[in-house]
């Protein structure tokens, strides 16, 4: 949270009786929904005019000093606030003549946001217990209190705020922000698929509270549960993977919270930040947490349809705007063509599909329905089988396949048919597009749905001139 920076110049006269002041939450985050968050008012000092046109005008971006003209500040001699003002260090009080009061003025090196901050949380730490308050949530506002310097604090952290007269005061907090991303847009069935979360904590949120990360899966995928390994869930703090800072946090996943009716999320991480909040003399300062988890895309996966990851943050009564990514997975059509017997539905070939195509060992596994081949997942793999088989008058699909360039190869063929000696190259772009990489009179390709064609000849494959067949004939005539 913004703290609002009340660095004045403080007038030493008495002045005229103090008049009601106003103070307004309005609460405008960019990027999330603010909602009903609880406030409490600590008045400080007292505030008088010195003039009839006495003003106070907070500055429109909140990030420097607000102009005083003709105000006068007090603090009793018995107020509850005497010991916790002056160990401060901010402001010099000089006791007047009938020895009541202390009038105020604030020392040099204090008109900046880090020192306004510092002394807010020094005033919050050492807050009397008889203190007077007025206490107020942000729907209750405007809210009336008498002319003062207040220390405000809320569910989101401390404000530094000066009320008076008839000014009203604006709270501009500082909200945590998120944002979510994927690796890549396009997987293989039965990849591990990268995401990664970023939340920034800014140096004014109250640390004692937690961050409650939402994340939603598609049923398609499957959190990777590891606790080690190369799909293992980690985390770094400011860029540090290990050492103090990151070890001072702990990021837990947990099941969706009960009390929270609307959130249907698949489950929670829990950020515990309270080990970042500053201490002594320390300065609060910003954060950046950086989340990694792995789902793997599972069988069910449909070619060519958006699979969902959403994921959103909350703090306090705060809740950042939903972030939505999207990946897919891709096939292709298959068809096989016998030339003199285009009408015969019996004949058949296999293939295999690899992604080297001078390496077959490189044959990705599928588990078959039908003309149906999807590429196995973790659950399946093992059961499933490298052989498609394409029958004549049926398209096969093929798929579950990320975006890259791939190889069939015929391994068997209808009798009396010539088998391919070639691989096919098969390229799937980035979206979705299957297209053959050559073409030749025995491979052809439907422009109109992506379906490649592969046709046999008939006949016996003879040796030629040349060959080791007409080797094979001298030695036997010999």
């Amino acid at each position: 949270m913004m703290a609002l920076v009340i660095a004045m110049v403080m007038m030493v006269a008495m002045g005229t009786t103090a008049m009601a002041a106003t103070i307004t939450v309005t609460q405008s985050p960019t990027g999330g929904t603010a909602g009903d968050e609880s406030y409490v008012a600590y008045k400080i000092f007292d505030v008088t005019k010195t003039a009839t046109n006495a003003t106070w005008t907070q500055n429109d971006d909140n990030t420097g000093a607000g102009e005083d003209t003709g105000f006068a500040y007090t603090i009793d001699a018995d107020s509850p606030w005497l010991t916790a003002v002056r160990a401060t260090g901010a402001y010099t009080l000089t006791l007047s003549a009938d020895e009541t009061v202390y009038n105020v003025t604030l020392n040099d090196g204090f008109n900046t946001e880090a020192k306004a901050i510092e002394v807010a949380k020094s005033l919050l730490a050492a807050a009397p217990a008889s203190a007077e308050k007025v206490e107020f949530t942000s729907s209750e506002t405007p809210v009336e209190v008498d002319d003062g310097y207040y220390l405000i604090t809320s569910s989101l952290g401390t404000n530094l705020i000066l009320a008076t007269s008839t000014v009203n005061l604006t709270t501009k907090n500082q909200y945590i922000t998120d944002n979510k991303t994927v690796e890549e847009t396009n997987y293989n069935i039965g990849d591990q698929v990268k995401y990664t979360i970023t939340v920034n904590i800014p140096s004014t949120v109250d640390f004692d509270k937690d961050v409650i990360v939402h994340d939603t899966l598609d049923d398609v995928l499957a959190y990777n549960a590891a606790t080690t390994g190369d799909y293992a869930m980690t985390y770094t703090v400011d860029g540090a993977s290990n050492g103090t800072v990151h070890d001072s946090v702990t990021v837990t996943k947990q099941a969706p919270s009960e009390e929270d009716e609307e959130d249907q999320c698949t489950f929670e991480y829990k950020l515990d930040i309270s080990a970042l909040a500053p201490t002594g003399t320390n300065a609060p300062a910003a954060h950046t947490i950086v989340i990694t988890y792995y789902a793997e895309l599972l069988d069910e996966a449909a070619a060519d349809t958006d699979y969902h990851n959403k994921e959103y943050t909350t703090y306090s009564e705060y809740k950042t705007t939903e972030k939505d990514v999207t990946i897919q997975t891709y096939d292709f059509d298959l068809e096989k063509s016998f030339t003199g017997d285009t009408d015969n539905t019996s004949l058949s070939a296999t293939f295999i599909l690899v992604t080297d195509s001078e390496d077959e060992d490189t044959a990705i596994e599928f588990t078959s329905s039908g003309a149906n081949y999807t590429k196995t997942d973790s659950a399946s793999a093992g059961s499933g089988s490298t052989t498609i088989t394409v029958t004549q008058g049926t398209t096969t699909n093929v798929k579950g396949l990320e975006a890259g360039t791939y190889y069939l190869i015929e391994k068997t063929t209808a009798n009396g048919y010539n088998l391919l000696t070639t691989p096919i190259a098969v390229t799937i772009d980035e979206d979705g597009n299957a297209t053959v990489g050559t073409t030749n009179d025995l491979l052809s390709q439907d422009d109109t749905d992506d379906t490649i064609v592969v046709e046999n000849q008939s006949g016996s494959v003879l040796p030629s001139t040349g060959g080791i067949g007409t080797t094979i004939f001298y030695i036997v005539g010999a």
